[in-house]
């Protein structure tokens, strides 16, 4: 249960803490397979619960989930997003701008990544963790097999991190 592998993570080292973030990604994604947006701000419920009662949500409802999961076992997190501009801001949003949205954890090695929709952290085989702009850098300079896996393309460069915003939508 994440439960087991959480309750006591945020203070029994850095295994543990990895070991809860990749179980609570697991588990969110078994429980919720559907990972269709729900557009209709304002009229949709994107708190967890809500989420879980609709059976569905995409990268900001689940970056939400995460974020209160986390926060509830004491870690300190942050909500990013990441906006593929082609232009730099605010130019940028003259256009359709595409964007993901992704958490981040404080972790006793420092700001990790954890991705929203796929089993993806910034941690490197060496065991160093990735914000999201440090993890831009190393797949910009095209140097991913640091990291043992397959990021999503839209980590790999021309986005721009921001930390806060928590839909693409203004809400």
């Amino acid at each position: 249960a994440l439960d087991d592998e959480c309750a006591r993570a945020s203070t029994s080292g850095f295994d543990a803490e990895v070991a809860c973030v990749r179980a609570l990604q697991a588990r969110l994604r078994e429980r919720v397979e559907d990972q269709r947006c729900s557009h209709v701000w304002g009229e949709i419920d994107h708190e967890p619960g809500g989420f879980f009662e609709r059976g569905r949500g995409c990268c900001y409802d689940r970056s939400r989930v995460i974020e209160k999961a986390l926060s509830h076992y004491g870690f300190e997190v942050r909500h990013g997003s990441l906006h593929m501009l082609n232009y730099p801001p605010p130019f940028g949003y003259a256009q359709s701008v595409r964007s993901h949205a992704f958490s981040e954890v404080r972790t006793s090695r420092g700001w990790m990544v954890v991705d929203s929709l796929y089993a993806e952290i910034g941690l490197d085989a060496e065991g160093r963790v990735y914000d999201a702009p440090a993890l831009r850098e190393i797949l910009e300079a095209g140097r991913e097999a640091e990291l043992g896996g397959v990021f999503q393309p839209f980590y790999g460069g021309g986005y721009t991190v921001f930390y806060g915003l928590y839909s693409r939508h203004g809400g």
